[in-house]
């Protein structure tokens, strides 16, 4: 369920297409994880947003 609710998100609602960036913000749970997995199976570039012993970081 997470994966087809991450590449309806992707696809049909947002209409990412390849080579379009996706910020990526605390990617811990189910569908976080899931949505990095159908980024990287259809292309899209992405940022991630989260923090590092205590240090908020963006990479």
């Amino acid at each position: 369920m997470t994966y087809g609710t991450s590449m309806h998100a992707l696809k049909q609602r947002a209409r990412l297409q390849p080579g379009e960036m996706l910020l990526v913000l605390g990617a811990s749970g189910g569908v976080g994880l899931a949505r990095i997995s159908s980024s990287i199976q259809i292309s899209i570039c992405m940022a991630y947003a989260g923090e590092s012993c205590g240090t908020p970081h963006i990479s």
